[in-house]
Parts: C-alpha cells; sequence; structure tokens
C-alpha cells in the first residue's frame, strides 16, 4: 500500500515538472498582458487623449482580434497550439519594444493592432494546450486561473509601480523581456500529442458545422457576458481609479486585486466546473458582476473598491472558466481549437463594442454615470443566461 501511495505521488510529481513550462509560460505572458491594462490606457491619457480616443485605441483592433482568432482556431488544429503561443510571445516583446517611441494616436493605434494580434493567437492556442493537460480536467482549469490571473496581478502591478517610479518607459522595457521569458518557456513545453484531424475537412466546414451547434451559439455568448467587465478592466478603470484621487502604483493594486480574486476563485474551480448541466452558479455570478462594476463606480474608498475588485475576479473568473469546460464538454479534440477560437469571438465582441461604448459616453455623461449603465447592461445580459442554457441544452 505504502509503495503505491509513494508511485502515485511520483507520477504525480512527474506529471506537474512535465507540464510546469506551460503554466510559466501562461502566467509570464499574462504578466505582460497585465502590464498594458496600466500602461496603455494611463500613457494615452498622458499624450492627452480624449475619452473617445481612448475608447477606440482600444476597441478598434478587436476587429483584428476576432479576425486572427478565426484563422488561429484553424491553425490550432492543424499545427498545434504550442506553435500559435511561440509566434504570440514574439510579436508581444515587439509591440512592447514598439510602444517605447509611440508618442501619438496613429502610432498607438498601430501597435495596439499588433498587441492585438498576439492576444488573440496566444489565448487561442493557450485554451487549445490547457484541454490536452492530463489530469482531471477542473482541476486543471482551476491550476490554469491561478497562473493566468497570477500573471496579470503581477504585471498590473509592476506596471503601477513603473510608472510611478520610473516612468512608461521603463514599463514597456519590462514588458518586453516577459515576452521574451513567455517565448523561452513556450519551446520548452511538449504537449501531449493531439488527434490526428480528418483527411479533407476545410476549416470553414469546420466553423460552419460549430456554428450550427445551439451550445456553441450559447458559449459564445457565455464568452461575450464574462468579458464585459474585463474590457473594462483593460480601459476605463484606470482612468476611473486614477480620477478619483488614486495615484497609479494604488490604482494598480486595486485592479490586481481582481485577479487575486480570480485566483481564489481557482482554488474551488475544480470542484464545481465539471458540471455544466446546471446554470446556477454561473448566474449568480454573472449577477454579482454586474452589481460590483456599478458599486465600484459609486465608491470613493480604497479599501471598499479592493474588496469590489477582489469579488469581481472570484465572479468573472466563475463565468469564464464555466464556458471554457462547456467548450471541452461540446467539442471534439480535433475541433477544440476552432470551438475556443469561436469563444474568442465572441469574447473580442464585447471588448469591440465596450470600450467604444464607453469612450462616448464618458465624454458625454461623466466616467461614474458610463460605468452604472455598463453594469445595467451586464445585469439584463446575465438575466438571459438561464433561458438561453436552456435552449441550448434542449434535445434536438
Amino acid at each position: 500500500m505504502l509503495n503505491d501511495a509513494t508511485h502515485s505521488a511520483a507520477q504525480a510529481s512527474a506529471s506537474l515538472i512535465r507540464v510546469a513550462p506551460f503554466f510559466i509560460s501562461s502566467f509570464v505572458w499574462n504578466a505582460a498582458l497585465g502590464m498594458t491594462f496600466i500602461l496603455i490606457p494611463l500613457y494615452a491619457r498622458s499624450l492627452g487623449m480624449s475619452g473617445v480616443q481612448i475608447g477606440s485605441l482600444i476597441s478598434l483592433p478587436i476587429v483584428v482580434h476576432i479576425g486572427f482568432s478565426l484563422i488561429g482556431g484553424a491553425l490550432a488544429d492543424r499545427l498545434g497550439g504550442r506553435n500559435l503561443c511561440i509566434m504570440a510571445c514574439a510579436i508581444t516583446a515587439i509591440a512592447a519594444l514598439c510602444f517605447l517611441a509611440a508618442d501619438d494616436f496613429a502610432s498607438m493605434l498601430a501597435i495596439q493592432f499588433l498587441m492585438v494580434i498576439a492576444r488573440s493567437t496566444f489565448w487561442t492556442g493557450n485554451l487549445a494546450l490547457v484541454t490536452l493537460l492530463p489530469g482531471d480536467p477542473g482541476r486543471q482549469m482551476g491550476r490554469f486561473t491561478i497562473a493566468t490571473n497570477g500573471g496579470q496581478i503581477a504585471g498590473s502591478t509592476i506596471a503601477g509601480y513603473a510608472v510611478a517610479l520610473s516612468g512608461y518607459a521603463a514599463g514597456f522595457a519590462i514588458m518586453a523581456g516577459a515576452g521574451m521569458i513567455a517565448l523561452l518557456f513556450t519551446i520548452i513545453y511538449r504537449p501531449a500529442a493531439t488527434a490526428a484531424r480528418k483527411a479533407g475537412v476545410s476549416a470553414f466546414a469546420t466553423y460552419r458545422q460549430l456554428l450550427g451547434s445551439r451550445p456553441i451559439l450559447y458559449s459564445m455568448y457565455g464568452a461575450y457576458l464574462s468579458a464585459l467587465p474585463i474590457a473594462l478592466l483593460f480601459s476605463f478603470y484606470p482612468i476611473l481609479l486614477t480620477q478619483q484621487g488614486l495615484h497609479p502604483d494604488l490604482a494598480g493594486l486595486l485592479i490586481a486585486l481582481r485577479g487575486i480574486g480570480a485566483i481564489a476563485a481557482g482554488f474551488f474551480l475544480g470542484r464545481f466546473m465539471n458540471d455544466v448541466e446546471h446554470v446556477r452558479l454561473p448566474l449568480l455570478s454573472s449577477l454579482a458582476m454586474a452589481a460590483l462594476v456599478a458599486l465600484t463606480a459609486v465608491s470613493t474608498q480604497p479599501l471598499v473598491i479592493g474588496v469590489f475588485m477582489f469579488l469581481l475576479g472570484v465572479a468573472t473568473a466563475v463565468v469564464t472558466a464555466y464556458v471554457y469546460t462547456l467548450i471541452r464538454h461540446i467539442s471534439s479534440q480535433e475541433t477544440r481549437g476552432s470551438a475556443m477560437a469561436l469563444f474568442n469571438v465572441g469574447f473580442g465582441i464585447s471588448l469591440l463594442t465596450t470600450p467604444a461604448l464607453m469612450g462616448v459616453m464618458k465624454d458625454h455623461i461623466g466616467i461614474q454615470s458610463a460605468f452604472i449603465i455598463i453594469g445595467g447592461f451586464t445585469l439584463l445580459c446575465s438575466l438571459l443566461l438561464a433561458p438561453l442554457h436552456r435552449w441550448a441544452m434542449r434535445p434536438d
């Protein structure tokens, strides 16, 4: 019995060592991404850009995000998610270096297009890889949530301090270094072999088949809903907090608390996220998201804002992990990359429309009122989750 336990522990340890480069790469690349949440909107504001310009800077490149997600999904099914992640890490480092020379809206927008290509390809490849990890899917999803949000916490915090202590150039230089480190660990990682793709099946045919599935359409809606607060996170949350009189380093710490909340959620997600037949937990979480988006806008005390941001991270992580797990259940291994790409399309539509709408509202009714309206819209979207779940899971 003791020998069996020792053997099982040794196997678990070996399995963890084998996948460690994947989780390290996910952590470090998300640190680079988390830095953009602080650096880009605050740097744009320091250049004198209006709310509409800042919103456009965030939302317009998402058109490219959606397109590259679809291309990346097809490539992930054919070339493997690891190759996409290698390309994305290299582009991230290049984009960060280019930001060092950006000094107007046109140059910032052009580099944002480059960064969005990196983000869409990395997430498509990374999500395809996480579904291939050995072991319990729920537990691995929990670890993945911890790694990605932990990286975003580190990035947001580092960016806030970099801006406060050394300026924007130091922040973008650190971001470039993170992209290179993520590239190294992605090259080191060796994923499990994927199932052979059926000969003669085109990418268009795969997407047409998937879009004919009600559960896939429902998962895209869930992705859209889960991205609503995230779209605010890397566009107007830093501006909201600094306009409330908070220093950039404190704003970065408060935003990082959302990631800490997501990490906390990661520790229990494995227990609850293998069941996609019931929608109670993601429904309650999405309703909480709506309330917390509005509450953070009317709060001025850093401690209260920090609590709200932490809870927002928990709620967002639950909804996002639910959609990931749903896609794993409703897609085959040979079409998993394309299914994850459609998740990114739903996610991207939210990232496209929310900052653009926020930019217009900020300039006309103020940023606090705009946040409250987005909170109300998130509430309406949340109330549709249960009836859409019944529609999606209804037997044909």
